[in-house]
């Protein structure tokens, strides 16, 4: 059947069909990409959300404490006020909005911890987000 036809016929043919198909499954591909490099984009958006909430928790710590590292002021005003707790706020669980937004629960120590209550609270509801975002195992 294919005897009769030249060589150079048959492979342009099947250089076209390639082609062709090709062309069908670059879009396909293409796709796929863009979907996992917005993936990775939105988790390295993520992770640089939780090293600036983090930050946010030393900086309040920080400011609320003397040299001797003994609490002066509650952080609970200082904490609302804060532009990277305003993103934080809408993640919070309705119990960890309540303990950071209580006035005089700051300046209470957890045992191990040298944030307080207030800022142990908030740390533990960002790790909770880490872990939810897949961000840590």
């Amino acid at each position: 059947m294919f005897e009769n036809i030249p060589p150079a016929v048959i492979t342009a043919a099947i250089g076209g069909l390639a082609g062709f198909a090709a062309g069908l499954v670059s879009p396909v591909f293409k796709l796929v990409e863009s979907r996992f490099a917005k993936a990775d984009a939105e988790q390295e958006r993520r992770r640089a959300q939780i090293a600036t909430w983090r930050q946010m928790l030393l900086d309040i710590r920080h400011q609320a404490t003397d040299d001797q590292g003994n609490w002066y002021m509650d952080v609970s005003q200082h904490t609302q006020l804060h532009p990277d707790y305003l993103a934080l706020r809408p993640h919070l669980s309705s119990e960890a909005r309540r303990k950071a937004e209580s006035e005089h629960s700051g300046r209470t120590l957890t045992v191990g911890s040298a944030l307080g209550t207030q800022l142990e609270c908030l740390n533990e509801e960002i790790n909770r987000l880490e872990l939810l975002w897949g961000l840590r195992r």
